[in-house]
């Protein structure tokens, strides 16, 4: 059953049913792709937090903030929700 490869026909087969997924909804077309910018907007959230050395960031999306600050996003974002009260030693602005 491991290390079996898939014949010509069953690649064929399976790339079928994906696009039938895709057609029918079931699945996202954009799936592995990146977003336009308008799309990481629509879905970006604005946020002000308090960085360890005490200044004030404002940012509007929370994964590029993460990366560029090498933070980890699930932990920033139970933070930005008020789950958490810190997250790597930056905190969330109280009158946000």
């Amino acid at each position: 059953m491991y290390n079996k490869k898939h014949n010509e026909k069953s690649k064929i087969l399976m790339k079928k049913r994906w696009e039938k997924r895709i057609k029918n909804g079931f699945v996202s077309p954009t799936l592995g792709r990146k977003m336009s910018e308008n799309q990481v907007l629509s879905m970006s959230k604005e946020f002000c937090v308090v960085s360890p050395e005490g200044e004030i960031i404002k940012g509007i999306n929370q994964s590029e903030f993460c990366r560029k600050n090498n933070l980890d996003r699930g932990g920033f974002n139970k933070m930005i929700n008020g789950k958490k009260s810190h997250c790597k030693g930056w905190k969330l602005l109280k009158n946000n």
